[in-house]
């Protein structure tokens, strides 16, 4: 699904990556991010909040399917020119919950 909001994901790790949300399912989500020095080797955590309403779902477990540099930045007025794609692993009870409630009140369904 496509996002209604900004959002941003918040990948805990030395440096933190911080990005746009550009699409989330129950399964998982991916963000653009600006380019580091550094390249992230070990994660800490990942979080997910709304820049506008206070919504924030903390310590979700997951894994990193994907990270790569874009032949160009997205968008063009951006600085982001990496994309991030994660999966979720299990959640707990509260944190699928809450996910659920995002996904239906802060997207819009992309089909």
């Amino acid at each position: 699904m496509s996002m209604a909001e900004v959002a941003l994901a918040v990948f805990r790790s030395k440096p933190v990556r911080l990005g746009r949300v550009i699409d989330i399912s129950k399964g998982g989500l991916s963000f653009l991010y600006p380019e580091t020095k550094q390249h992230p080797r070990q994660s800490l955590g990942l979080e997910i909040l709304l820049t506008d309403c206070g919504f924030y779902l903390e310590k979700i477990p997951f894994k990193v399917v994907s990270d790569r540099k874009m032949p160009h930045k997205i968008p063009k007025d951006s600085t982001a020119n990496w994309r991030c794609g994660i999966k979720f692993g299990a959640l707990k009870q509260n944190q699928a919950a809450r996910l659920e409630y995002f996904l239906t009140n802060h997207t819009i369904d992309s089909v």
